[in-house]
C-alpha cells in the first residue's frame, strides 16, 4: 500500500479495500453467538455428568439389601410419607422416547458408566470447539485492528465460467495421461511377452540337446556291454585309417577235446 502526496490511499492491482464496512461486526456477532451456544451446551453436559456420577455412587449400595426405608413423595413433590423400597436389585432404565427396560443393578451401573464416558467425550469436543472459535475471534480482532490502521484485503477474482473451463481442460488432460500410461504399459507387456517366448524356446532347445546326449550315452553303454567276437580275453579293436582299407576276415580257432 502506498500513499500519495495528497494523503489518499492508493490500492495496487489485485488489492481491494473492504467493500462492506459492517463485515467485521457481522463476523464478530456470529462468532460470539457460537461461543455462547458452546458454553450453554457445555453446562448442560456437565449437569448430566454430575447426575450420572451421583446415580452411579447410589447404585453402589442398592444391591446390599433387598429393601430400604425411604420417604415416598406423594402429590408431586409437595408431600411425603414413610415407605420402603423393595426389589432394589432391579431397576428401570430409560432407553429414550419414554421406553424403559428392566435391568439389574450391575447392568444399570454398566449403562451409567457408558453414559458418563459419553458425557466426557462431548465435553472434550465442546472444549475443542470453544478453543477453535476463540482463536477465530482473536484473529478477527487482530485483522480488524490492522484494517483500521489502513491495511487492505487481498482478493482473487473468481469467474465461474473460467472455473468450469479449467475443470474441463483438466479432465481431458487427466484422461490423456491415463491413456498414454495405458499404451506404455501395453508396449512393455508386449516386449516382456517376446522375452518370455524366447526363453521358452531356449529351454525347449536345451531339453532336446540334453535328450540327444542321453541317447548317445545309452548307445555307447549298450555297445560296451555286448559280447566279445572272439574267445580270447582280449578285445579286438579295429582302427580304420584309410577309406579303401578292408579289415581281414575274422579267423575262429576250433579245438577238439582230447586231441
Amino acid at each position: 500500500m502506498e500513499a500519495s502526496n495528497s494523503g489518499e490511499n492508493v490500492v495496487k492491482p489485485g488489492m481491494h479495500q473492504f467493500a462492506d464496512p459492517n463485515a467485521f461486526e457481522t463476523l464478530n456477532k456470529h462468532q460470539e453467538s457460537k461461543i455462547s451456544d458452546n458454553l450453554e451446551r457445555g453446562k448442560k453436559w456437565t449437569v448430566h455428568k454430575e447426575d450420572y456420577e451421583a446415580l452411579y455412587k447410589r447404585m453402589d449400595n442398592l444391591c446390599d439389601q433387598t429393601q430400604y426405608q425411604a420417604m415416598i413423595p406423594i402429590a408431586g413433590s409437595k408431600a411425603f410419607m414413610p415407605g420402603r423400597l423393595e426389589n432394589t436389585n432391579e431397576m428401570m432404565v430409560l432407553l429414550g422416547d419414554n421406553w424403559f427396560a428392566d435391568r439389574s443393578v450391575k447392568q444399570a451401573r454398566a449403562i451409567c458408566k457408558r453414559r458418563m464416558d459419553k458425557c466426557d467425550s462431548m465435553l472434550k469436543d465442546l472444549e475443542t470447539e470453544k478453543n477453535l472459535f476463540q482463536n477465530w475471534r482473536k484473529e478477527t480482532m487482530n485483522l480488524q485492528n490492522s484494517t483500521e490502521d489502513g491495511a487492505t484485503e487481498i482478493r482473487e477474482p473468481y469467474d465461474e465460467a473460467e472455473e468450469l473451463k479449467w475443470k474441463e481442460e483438466h479432465r481431458h488432460k487427466v484422461r490423456e495421461h491415463k491413456l498414454n500410461k495405458k499404451n506404455n504399459d501395453t508396449d512393455e507387456n508386449d516386449e516382456d511377452a517376446e522375452h518370455w517366448r524366447r526363453l521358452d524356446e531356449l529351454e525347449i532347445q536345451e531339453e532336446l540337446e540334453a535328450n540327444d546326449v542321453s541317447e548317445s550315452d545309452e548307445e555307447s553303454e549298450d555297445f560296451s556291454h555286448s559280447p566279445p567276437l572272439s574267445d580270447d580275453s582280449e578285445s579286438n579293436e579295429i582302427v580304420v585309417q584309410d577309406p579303401s582299407f578292408k579289415p581281414p576276415p575274422m579267423q575262429r580257432r576250433v579245438s577238439f577235446g582230447g586231441v
